[in-house]
């Protein structure tokens, strides 16, 4: 960051986000985080845009815990109708939308909540790769299969009938 932005205590929002309840508290930590890691990325401070990325991924992780537990709760609208009610008629429960947040957005939150916190905590102390939310998703994924470098077709049955 340049001389006149001071650098925001990390440790401070780390707490901030554990301690947070609201969805929307944790967005509004994730968009000012967004806004630090462009700021350093301009200042080519890669310790402070790491920390910021960090502090981004975290309250991303927070959000969808959050998600996970209000729909869990049924304090949160699922997108399909509880039985027994009319399709399009109003709840009291908000939606996704009374939060600003998009559908998909919401469901990247909730996959990066799903990753276990051993492989969680091994991936932020790696300081050797750049942190994404892609990469974060690589954890979970575990790694691919190729079907063409290992056994070969046999020539007596079609592809599509191999298992």
């Amino acid at each position: 960051m340049d001389a006149l932005t001071p650098l925001p205590d990390f440790a401070a929002l780390r707490r901030e986000i554990e301690e947070a309840h609201e969805v929307a508290e944790v967005a509004c930590i994730r968009d000012r985080a967004i806004a630090w890691a462009t700021n350093a990325r301009r200042a080519r401070n890669t310790e402070a845009e790491r920390q910021a990325v960090e502090i981004q991924l975290l309250a991303m992780r927070k959000a969808g815990q959050l998600l996970i537990a209000m729909q869990k709760a049924g304090l949160r609208e699922t997108g399909r109708p509880t039985k027994g009610a009319k399709v399009g008629t109003a709840t009291v429960v908000p939606k996704l939308k009374d939060y600003g947040i998009g559908r998909h957005e919401s469901q990247r939150w909730q996959r990066l909540a799903a990753i276990p916190q051993d492989l969680w905590d091994a991936a932020l102390a790696d300081k050797t790769v750049r942190l994404t939310m892609l990469g974060m998703f690589r954890l979970i994924a575990g790694p691919k299969s190729n079907p063409r470098k290992g056994e070969k077709r046999s020539a007596s049955r079609p592809a599509f009938e191999q298992s």
